[in-house]
């Protein structure tokens, strides 16, 4: 067998191995050769179709025509291989997605003279392609939308975390960076680290899968709610190798969702509140009632003008103690009615101002020394009618409820967290109220724990519903002979 003959034969075989069509264009003749396999992979018998190179071009897809002939020309003037994904029409009509593949040789004179490459079919492969970039940028969106992203952390040979790019948005770090767990776990404030690192650790050594909303700390130190999901990822003899989950941007949801559950819990506070007020109005006018019915009975029965004069005089003491309480319930009932609660950017230490020139009698009397830092929070955007009346009520009990023995001192102090919530305290160092004994009575109408002159017990149930009609809660923590501190949240 010659040469030529056992290298046609091996070309042919490796040909028929690699399933690909071949060519070879004489380019000075323009006589053209295609192989066998490449008129069946267009869907030709073998010869059925001209074998020329303007056969080739009228198969070309009118999109691939320029870039097939720039590839050619480049080809001819550099002379390196190239590889072009092309569509070829078949004999059925439809495009195909092939590779081609050529390389050129040149003659003495440096022109191109010969021209050999194959054709291999990857029309499978391309559209696959193509649905995993259509699925990626679908799920790439989604994941934008959503703001979700996801994370895995590989324990082998050493911790190394790897964020998707939504997983970087969130953080407001740059993609690629590579952070510790340290740092990751960095991004998580105070309170709510050892939260976060528990049920990371649990993953890890007990494979428990967490699902948590918590709060989270951008790297510009942004206050956010995220979502972190887990789980653990095993090898054959059951070691946890990986923890992988979804991280997710739900902030604005959760807001919601904390301003709606405030919503709930203000009416069903409010519907309380109108229940007790219920019983109140009822208790209160029908005991001054009974009492009057009694003294107008108990004075039409007596001729003893003494024992008239008495039960008169009785009566005027009713009367007078009835319009009281007719006062109170009315203060209560506009508190409860006032929609307008017309609100403004006020300043804690002009409100101060005010209720202390009001006090200022009580104050020098008691010799009490009342201490103010607004430093934290020097503003509160409320109403400035209610601030002046829950500060005096609750500066006026501070000195009213003080220690005999003891220099009465009261610090009067502002706050505010991160997400803006803004907080008013008051802490004096009175004689204090036995939380476990009256706690479930403290804000209550006509309620008093101490045996005092001025006490009524309208001023903590006034205060009290002034704060919750704002949407706030009154707050109070008190120990027996040390002394009480009560918190407004705003």
């Amino acid at each position: 067998m010659s040469n030529n003959l056992q290298r046609t034969l091996r070309l042919q075989t490796i040909v028929d191995g690699i399933n690909a069509g071949v060519w070879d264009w004489q380019i000075q003749t323009g006589e053209e050769w295609w192989s066998d396999r490449f008129f069946q992979l267009l869907g030709y018998e073998p010869n059925e179709i001209p074998s020329t190179f303007e056969q080739f071009m009228a198969m070309l897809h009118p999109a691939d025509v320029d870039t097939v002939n720039a590839a050619i020309e480049a080809h001819f003037a550099i002379g390196d291989m190239y590889f072009l994904n092309i569509r070829m029409r078949c004999k059925n009509g439809a495009y195909r997605w092939f590779e081609t593949s050529g390389r050129v040789t040149f003659n003495a004179e440096g022109k191109p003279e010969r021209m050999v490459g194959s054709l291999i079919d990857i029309h499978e492969k391309v559209l696959i392609q193509e649905k995993l970039e259509g699925n990626q940028f679908t799920l790439e969106e989604t994941n934008k939308m959503v703001q979700a992203g996801g994370w895995v952390v590989s324990l082998l040979p050493v911790p190394t975390i790897h964020w998707s790019d939504e997983v970087y948005a969130i953080h407001e770090v740059p993609v690629g960076r590579q952070p510790s767990i340290e740092e990751a776990f960095n991004y998580y404030p105070a309170h709510t680290r050892p939260i976060i690192e528990q049920l990371f650790n649990n993953c890890i050594q007990h494979q428990t899968p967490f699902d948590t909303d918590i709060e989270f700390k951008t790297a510009t130190n942004k206050i956010i709610w995220v979502r972190v999901m887990g789980k653990a990822v095993v090898d054959k003899a059951g070691q946890t190798i990986a923890v992988r989950g979804v991280f997710q941007n739900i902030d604005n949801i959760k807001k919601k969702e904390i301003a709606l559950q405030r919503s709930i819990d203000v009416m069903a506070e409010q519907n309380k509140r109108l229940l007790n007020f219920a019983h109140i109005v009822s208790h209160n006018l029908r005991s001054h009632a009974a009492n009057l019915e009694s003294m107008l009975e108990m004075q039409r029965a007596t001729s003893d003008p003494e024992e008239k004069y008495f039960f008169q005089q009785n009566i005027f003491k009713i009367s007078a103690s009835l319009n009281n309480t007719i006062q109170h319930l009315n203060e209560v009932v506009q508190i409860q009615t006032d929609l307008k609660k017309t609100k403004t950017t006020i300043s804690f230490q002009t409100v101060f101002n005010t209720v202390v020139h009001i006090l200022s009698a009580n104050i020098q009397k008691s010799r009490a020394a009342v201490h103010a830092d607004f430093s934290a929070c020097e503003t509160v955007f409320y109403n400035q009618a209610y601030l002046e009346s829950i500060l005096l009520n609750l500066l006026s009990n501070a000195i009213k409820y003080r220690q005999p023995n003891k220099p009465s001192e009261v610090f009067i102090t502002t706050s505010q967290l991160a997400d803006g919530q803004v907080y008013l305290t008051v802490k004096d160092n009175g004689v204090g109220i036995d939380l476990e004994k009256h706690g479930d009575r403290l804000f209550g109408m006509y309620e008093t724990f101490h045996e005092h002159p001025d006490a009524k017990g309208i001023g903590l149930f006034i205060t009290k519903n002034q704060v919750e009609a704002m949407g706030g809660q009154l707050l109070v923590e008190s120990k027996l002979h040390e002394g009480t501190t009560f918190t407004v949240r705003f």
